[in-house]
């Protein structure tokens, strides 16, 4: 497994860190890629499950938006209002 992975929790939740249960639905056929691109790339990944791929993607793509829009910072939390 690759530094990035370790760093954000990928795998089984890490000691000290709350995990929530998601439900994603996505085509099949972006299914059917994401399961053939773990196939092929896990020796150079490290990334061998669905779960993985998943959280390393929402990572990836959270931190490229971060950079990209808020000078490398997490957003703030976001305002509920009530209705």
């Amino acid at each position: 497994m690759c530094a990035a992975g370790r760093d954000i929790g990928i795998g089984r939740s890490t000691p000290g860190r709350k995990s929530v249960d998601i439900l994603l639905s996505v085509p099949e056929e972006l299914k059917e890629r994401m399961v053939n691109t773990i196939a092929w790339t896990q020796p150079h990944t490290g990334i061998s499950t669905q779960q993985k791929f998943i959280r390393r993607a929402i990572n990836d793509l959270c931190q490229q938006l971060e950079h990209d829009l808020n000078g490398g910072r997490a957003f703030e939390p976001r305002v509920v209002l009530d209705t």
